[in-house]
């Protein structure tokens, strides 16, 4: 019968929709040929190709700026005033930047902390009277002098992830030299090595001058390629250790303020 429907070319039509490959469809300007199955195929595997490129990882930088008191309660030093009988107490604030906001108020657990500011404001303080640190313009100058002066306890250098900066490193056996606080040496942790050959007994800094030891040393200078310099105590040194050890500043301290200041 004319009607009738061919079941053949209905079968045909049916397996050309479900596959998606290619549907023929006829209009008044010709055939017109459907691939949106291949289409999603290249899309996907596009998607699966950008999926596995491997992501570069990220570099870490200090970020801030924070801010934090330097001590738990105010410092009292004396100044020269009457004979050293009078004196200055106040709170240092600091403005810094680091890799964590908590590590400057984590310092206050290290054993050393407490003791080393309170030295080293005593230094800035010793031949100085109440005006010079609390008066005007004197002040912020006097914070100036205090912030470069603290800033190696605030922010220590570092050698291996150790808890404490004078802690010695699991894997060198190296750790911070005696003279620690009058190091020049501060780049940040993440960017910088310390080079270590143990069979060679050398050290050096990034690329900077290799320097010998004999094995003994607690207070060996060694140099970086701007003229900088850190102490290192050698004497715990592993001899069959040779590789690169993380060394550095975990922040910079910005600004301190001077703050709760009151002179008796």
């Amino acid at each position: 019968m004319a009607d009738e429907e061919n079941p053949e070319e209905e079968g045909q039509a049916a397996e050309g929709k479900a596959g998606g490959d290619e549907v023929e469809k006829k209009g008044p300007k010709g055939s017109i040929k459907l691939v949106g199955g291949i289409v999603a195929v290249v899309a996907m595997g596009g998607a699966l190709a950008m999926m596995a490129l491997p992501s570069k990882p990220q570099e870490k930088r200090f970020a801030g700026p924070f801010y934090v008191a330097l001590s738990e309660s105010p410092i009292a030093i004396n100044t020269t005033d009457a004979n050293y009988t009078r004196y200055v107490k106040f709170t240092p604030h600091a403005e810094f930047i680091a890799y964590e906001s908590s590590y400057v108020a984590s310092r206050t657990r290290d054993p050393f902390y407490t003791t080393y500011l309170r030295a080293l404001i005593e230094e800035v303080v010793s031949d100085k009277d109440i005006e010079a640190v609390l008066k005007g313009r004197q002040r912020q100058v006097f914070a100036e002098e205090l912030r470069h002066a603290i800033a190696p306890i605030v922010f220590p250098i570092h050698i291996g992830a150790t808890p404490f900066p004078l802690d010695i490193d699991s894997t060198s056996g190296l750790r911070p030299g005696l003279s620690h606080t009058s190091s020049t040496f501060g780049g940040p942790f993440h960017d910088h090595v310390l080079k270590v050959d143990g069979p060679a007994k050398t050290l050096q800094v990034d690329d900077g001058p290799a320097v010998d030891f004999q094995g003994n040393e607690e207070d060996l200078q060694v140099m970086t390629t701007s003229g900088k310099y850190l102490f290192v105590d050698v004497s715990h040194y592993k001899p069959d250790f040779v590789g690169d050890v993380p060394v550095g500043v975990h922040g910079k301290l910005r600004k301190v303020l001077i703050l709760e200041g009151i002179a008796q």
